[in-house]
């Protein structure tokens, strides 16, 4: 079982005590190590070869598992890393179960510390006036009935810099049915201004308030106000959906399946939040893990939508331009000693062997 947290400074999840943990055989005399605890950040706080990535995920051991190694070099933390790349819009199966588990994780805490309803994530609550309720449909309504399978959900302002959905479609004179073909895939789609079509999946629309006098579906919408419109699928689509989603789970996931591939850079550097402190191995896979665009919008949701004791939005991220970042600023190298495991090092005949998951770790043999 893993506990997931939503944090003000990114996603965090462990694993939970007593469990038996998956392992993995770090190169470098690290020996079998369990994991403590692992991270998800927006965007990389490591770059390869000058190129920053859209996101990291970072694995962050301790302990050796095996008796014979208690107590060897226990004193450095090792961590395992994988860069994740949106550029293809590849949809990844084992990043889904991990948003998954946020996703459940923020459900939960809105519903039990914050009083929100958990049938959808997140709950509207608005900057400054915590509430046990979403926020109210606004009184605004759009100039004539939309037509097509989405509904509308009002009219809402929005800003340049910290946009309602970051993802931009099309930038001018389409109709609200043609931003709905265009968002297809997505929760929810915004008509703003000439035609301006804006796709995302946070419910977080109306944080900047409702808009009044907005032509939803006039040539004009109004500056900077936007009309919402949902795209869920239907309730059988839905079904469907899940039932899919519930045969895949059935297969063997493990936390360490991008770390599967031979090749990586390491050095000596230190913990990316505070203390920093210069007690870190890294590993970083040399390849990146391909992800879609839409599970990086619903990685920039959970990270925004981090609410603090107060049920009050409390996250650490910037959003300007509309991206989303609670990454490190990236560091100067500062002549430590980085080193690449190649196949010139390593040569692997791949034909000659495989992975095979063993006593709750991975082996390959």
């Amino acid at each position: 079982e893993i506990d997931f947290k939503i944090q003000p400074f990114g996603l965090e999840g462990f694993f939970e005590s007593g469990c038996e943990k998956p392992a993995i055989d770090i190169a470098d005399s690290f020996h079998e190590r369990d994991p403590a605890r692992f991270e998800l950040k927006v965007p990389s706080e490591h770059t390869i070869q000058g190129e920053r990535f859209d996101g990291e995920f970072q694995i962050y051991h301790l302990k050796n598992t095996n008796a014979e190694n208690k107590g060897n070099r226990e004193d450095l933390i090792s961590a395992t890393s994988v860069l994740l790349d949106a550029s293809k819009d590849d949809k990844s199966d084992w990043l889904e179960e991990l948003l998954d588990g946020w996703e459940d994780a923020a459900k939960k805490e809105r519903k039990g510390r914050c009083g929100g309803a958990a049938d959808a994530y997140p709950v509207t609550i608005p900057v400054g006036a915590p509430t046990s309720e979403p926020t109210p449909t606004p009184t605004s309504k759009p100039t004539a009935a939309p037509t097509g399978t989405y509904k509308y959900q009002g009219c809402y302002n929005d800003k340049k810099k910290n946009r309602m959905f970051s993802y931009e479609a099309q930038k001018r004179n389409a109709s609200v049915e043609k931003c709905s073909v265009l968002c297809k895939g997505y929760k929810f789609f915004s008509r703003q201004f000439k035609g301006q079509c804006f796709c995302g999946n946070s419910t977080e629309y109306a944080r900047h308030g409702s808009a009044s006098q907005c032509d939803c579906n006039g040539s004009n919408v109004g500056n900077y106000k936007g009309c919402v419109y949902d795209s869920e699928p239907s309730d059988s689509a839905q079904s469907s959906q899940r039932f899919l989603r519930g045969l895949k789970k059935k297969k063997r996931w493990s936390i360490y399946s991008p770390f599967k591939k031979e090749y990586y850079y390491g050095y000596r550097g230190s913990l990316t939040s505070p203390p920093c402190s210069s007690s870190v191995n890294w590993y970083v896979m040399d390849d990146q893990e391909k992800i879609s665009r839409k599970q990086l919008e619903r990685i920039k949701d959970l990270i925004t939508g981090y609410l603090d004791e107060d049920c009050q939005y409390g996250t650490y991220a910037e959003t300007r331009g509309g991206k989303v970042s609670v990454a490190r600023p990236i560091q100067d190298s500062r002549k430590r000693g980085i080193f690449q495991c190649t196949k010139a090092d390593y040569p692997i005949k791949a034909k000659k062997g495989q992975w095979h998951w063993k006593n709750g770790s991975w082996k390959w043999y």
